[in-house]
């Protein structure tokens, strides 16, 4: 039991070796619309049918750089689906982290705070 406590006691001493997280600068309005228009054109079934799109400014969440966009486009069907809120995260000039909608990320940021 003596050694147990020695050996938690000189094991919460150690330093634990921290990478630093480098996310570049932030990226330009030409690199975020680069970088989106790519992401549409691989992951919706009509990219030719996207209309309103709006790509926001960048905005720091962490180690990532998050870009929201808006856009209505043809679904299956063909039909369009109305204006919807996505996002990407960005590290390094480069899509690091898949689109998501935007209302189910915060819902789960909010879950997650709610529940500690």
């Amino acid at each position: 039991m003596k050694y147990l406590l020695l050996l938690l006691l000189f094991t919460g001493c150690v330093a634990i070796p921290t990478t630093p997280v480098t996310i570049g600068p932030p990226p330009t309005r030409e690199q975020s619309a680069q970088l989106v228009n790519e992401y549409i054109k691989t992951a919706l079934v009509d990219p030719y049918s996207v209309r309103d799109l709006v790509i926001e400014p960048p905005v720091q969440t962490g180690p990532r750089w998050l870009i929201g966009f808006w856009y209505n486009a043809k679904n299956r069907m063909g039909g369009y689906v109305g204006r919807q809120h996505w996002h990407v995260m960005i590290s390094n000039g480069a899509i690091d982290w898949p689109a998501q909608r935007s209302d189910e990320f915060w819902k789960g940021v909010a879950e997650g705070v709610a529940n500690g």
